[in-house]
């Protein structure tokens, strides 16, 4: 009299645990468990890659892919460490190509060496590891996790694989075109114009982890748009110094008249204090012309 099913199922999973097989299913891998042993299984004889090999993929699955393997090498964990990390790259795969395709871009049109940035080197070599994993079979899956170039570090890769599509959505909802306005900027501008480019060019080059792009972006661009949106003196005449509020005060509102007459000074300072409440003071910074001949105001 034969086992009963439950028990012979039992056996075989002993049986393929100890002896390092694993289960297949029409050529694929099959995660099998007692209740669920289809009789069409084939049971491989699965060989197992060296310790330290292991350890490796099993850390770089871990941070890089965000699968979280059991670091126990056995045929049952090596199969279900590929599957997962199988998954995530298809998943992956598109935002990372992408990605590395904006920024290689975008470092062209600012005429920046991109080879030479920790941001393009991650997303470079993450891509690469991408591209490896996509195309070969599942055994072989720890064997290119643990000999794949890591450019930078495993924990920047593993941010550029989870964040390269709201980053590349980034990089496309940047309004350029303002930035490289201020770009072109050859007037008392271009000090502020140079920062600018600064902030740009530095959230480009380093990892997202270091300086967050859409963080350096939104800086950049408001500055811009601050930039290009405030009026100059025309040649020859100063623009006028920034209030700069006195320690412990707070600035609650400001302006400037130009070219008053005496009578409307005077008008100006009188409404001025009747708005004037308790524990508020004004003050003025003044400058005056004195003139004579052509028509009066």
């Amino acid at each position: 009299m034969g086992l009963p099913r439950d028990a012979e199922n039992m056996v075989i999973l002993l049986f393929a645990e100890q002896t390092d097989r694993s289960f297949f299913l029409h050529s694929a891998p099959f995660d099998a468990t007692l209740t669920n042993l289809p009789d069409r299984l084939e049971l491989r004889e699965q060989q197992l890659p060296q310790p330290a090999q292991w350890d490796i993929a099993v850390e770089r699955a871990g941070h890089i892919f965000g699968v979280a393997a059991s670091p126990l090498l056995k045929a049952s964990n090596v199969i279900a460490l590929a599957t997962d990390v199988k998954q995530r790259v298809a998943s992956a795969r598109h935002a990372c190509q992408t990605y590395r395709q904006r920024l290689q871009d975008r470092f062209g049109k600012l005429g920046i060496d991109a080879a030479n940035t920790n941001r393009m080197q991650t997303a470079i070599a993450t891509l690469a590891m991408i591209e490896r994993l996509y195309d070969v079979e599942p055994a072989e899956v720890v064997d290119v996790l643990a000999t794949a170039h890591v450019a930078t570090s495993e924990s920047a890769m593993g941010e550029c694989l989870s964040k390269a599509e709201k980053l590349a959505e980034r990089l496309d909802a940047t309004a350029w075109e303002i930035l490289e306005a201020t770009a072109r900027l050859t007037d008392e501008r271009k000090t502020t114009a140079d920062e600018i480019r600064t902030i740009i060019c530095q959230g480009l080059a380093s990892d997202e982890h270091v300086i967050p792009l859409a963080a350096a972006l939104q800086e950049a661009q408001a500055k811009a748009v601050r930039l290009l949106t405030t009026s100059t003196p025309p040649p020859g005449q100063q623009a006028a110094p920034k209030p700069v509020p006195r320690p412990g005060r707070t600035i609650l509102r400001q302006g400037a008249e130009q070219h008053l007459t005496l009578h409307a000074v005077q008008d100006l300072i009188a409404r001025l204090e009747h708005e004037l409440q308790a524990g508020q003071e004004i003050h003025f910074t003044l400058s005056w012309i004195i003139e004579e001949g052509g028509p009066t105001q």
